[in-house]
């Protein structure tokens, strides 16, 4: 969309499905006695996986929008805002008991605010 010269707007909507299975959590909690959390703020643990691990039980929601004002012909300052609404299963079964107890009570929705100036020659 464009309601004014030189400056232009984006707006997008995503939604995110998980892809892995939600009864590997049982199976690793079974095999390790540790329960697997949805956030991990140390990184990847020791099962390889990364920080954000969604099954096929779990939703994103992603709304953003993108300002892009042309300053010069050749200089051009974006704008960029994205929020993400994260839906996860508290079944027993997936994540129940990680969120339940210890660090990760404290899952919440994400925010991404960003400034880009870019030039071109």
């Amino acid at each position: 969309m464009s309601f004014l010269e030189d400056l232009k707007h984006t707006f997008h909507i995503s939604l995110l499905g998980g892809t892995n299975d939600p009864g590997i959590l049982k199976k690793y909690h079974e095999r390790t006695g540790e329960w697997m959390a949805p956030n991990n703020p140390e990184g990847t643990t020791k099962v390889g996986r990364e920080n954000l691990y969604l099954t096929t039980r779990d939703y994103a929601l992603e709304f953003g929008l993108l300002n892009e004002y042309k300053i010069y012909d050749n200089l051009q300052v974006n704008l960029e805002a994205s929020y993400i609404a994260l839906w996860l299963d508290k079944s027993d079964d997936v994540w129940g008991q990680s969120l339940t107890g210890g660090d990760h009570r404290d899952i919440r929705d994400a925010w991404n605010v960003s400034v880009l100036f870019i030039y071109s020659f």
